[in-house]
């Protein structure tokens, strides 16, 4: 597993190899549990994320996710959510969390773009979830995410699973732009993986405050919890210029038509 410290002598490059080599980098000392924001975003997911605050979205069996969606571009809501005080100093925090350099910094460069459009998920797994992020695969859309360990992860508790450097396979055999997010056989593409990739898919332990960032072309999953829980904050980073399905581009390749006309 290729690991980092955040004091490490050309840590930009490293990532920026390691990201484009192995398709993922594990920050182990990203945040200290004594830092003031990620007490902060730690104090809001243990308090929002319970299985029993029915406002949040359960997008899975036996688990809890909350979602905002385009973060800084506020462009759509969470519609589980209001616009209360509470819920506003939720968004700010995330919003501190990733505009921090080291993050910002990563997808600015990965995509040679600032138009970028951010998505964060948090999550909580349980002995009880079952959903498909636990299945082996690449994401129909990908993205570029940065994966934030809110209590210590390990193999027992659901630490999140990569197979090392199998981008290379994905972008081989699905070029971009890529079929409908919505094609059930491109879904079904997306799991049918081979053998030696399956086999190579090991799980990243961390502690609280650990930061893996990783290309969504690269084959992963969600571990399953045996014991205890998994609480995971997941910003999702998508260059907002690039053509990545075939039917988003046809939709804006119309719209241009139709505007030059």
């Amino acid at each position: 597993m290729l690991r980092l410290k955040k004091s490490h002598s050309d840590l930009h490059k490293l990532i920026e190899y390691s990201l484009l080599v192995y398709g993922y980098v594990v920050i182990d000392d990203f945040f200290s549990e004594t830092d003031s924001l990620f007490k902060r975003l730690k104090s809001n997911h243990l308090r929002d994320l319970t299985l029993e605050n029915k406002d949040i979205v359960y997008d899975y069996d036996g688990g809890a996710s909350k979602k905002d969606k385009d973060l800084l571009g506020n462009i759509l809501k969470n519609k589980n959510c209001d616009d209360s005080t509470l819920n506003s100093n939720n968004k700010n925090e995330l919003k501190e969390l990733v505009k921090l350099p080291l993050i910002y910094k990563t997808a600015n460069q990965f995509f040679k773009s600032n138009n970028l459009k951010i998505d964060v998920f948090q999550t909580l797994d349980t002995p009880d979830s079952n959903h498909i992020a636990q299945e082996p695969h690449f994401d129909r859309i990908p993205a570029l995410k940065f994966m934030l360990y809110i209590n210590n992860v390990y193999i027992d508790n659901g630490a999140f699973e990569l197979s090392a450097s199998t981008n290379h396979w994905v972008q081989k055999n699905f070029p971009i732009p890529r079929p409908s997010f919505h094609d059930p056989e491109y879904l079904k593409k997306s799991r049918e993986l081979p053998k030696p990739i399956i086999d190579n898919i090991k799980p990243i332990e961390g502690k609280a405050g650990t930061l893996i960032i990783f290309h969504t072309d690269t084959i992963h999953n969600q571990g399953k919890v045996k014991n205890g829980e998994c609480r995971i904050i997941r910003s999702h980073f998508r260059n907002k210029d690039k053509k990545l399905n075939k039917k988003l581009y046809i939709s804006k390749l119309k719209n241009l038509i139709s505007i030059s006309k």
